[in-house]
């Protein structure tokens, strides 16, 4: 009985090994897998020189948003792709917000003006304007346009 139990042990103990070694060959076959669609989604990641700083930035990005170890294993090529924007995102935003702070505090105060407080138009331009934004009781558009015509010549001669 206890050799029985010994050779099931050494034969679980076996396939445990194959199941560990068919799960990383399949991981390697998913990190290639996944690198070849990185060239498409964000060719940044994939440069020869700096793309894998870049992956490693990410990495400790999304690590730093509560991303698992785990979960970063498993990280396809556009959850990738959106990450790498999302850090440089955040990256554009942080460098904005001195820059910000600091042009309120050199920007000169601003005149308080009533909208509309500018120069005013003269009396005849206020009802030549007046009469083409007026409603004719039969709603006629052309008569509209005529009085307005016949108004604005006699203002100028």
């Amino acid at each position: 009985m206890k050799t029985q139990w010994e050779k099931e042990r050494t034969h679980v103990g076996h396939l445990a090994r194959q199941a560990a070694e068919a799960e990383a060959i399949a991981h390697t076959r998913f990190v290639a897998d996944e690198l070849e669609k990185l060239k498409t989604v964000a060719p940044a990641l994939t440069d020869a020189r700096e793309g894998a700083g870049r992956r490693g930035a990410m990495g400790r990005y999304l690590l730093d948003q509560g991303a698992t170890a785990d979960q970063l294993r498993f990280l396809g090529a556009l959850e990738a792709g959106i990450a790498y924007k999302a850090m440089l995102w955040d990256q554009a935003q942080a460098s904005l917000k001195p820059a910000a702070g600091a042009r309120a505090a050199n920007a000169a105060p601003r005149p308080n003006v009533r909208p509309g407080a500018g120069q005013t138009q003269p009396p005849h331009q206020r009802s030549v304007d007046g009469l083409t934004r007026r409603a004719v009781p039969d709603g006629n558009g052309r008569r509209r346009r005529r009085a307005a015509q016949r108004q604005k010549a006699s203002l100028n001669t």
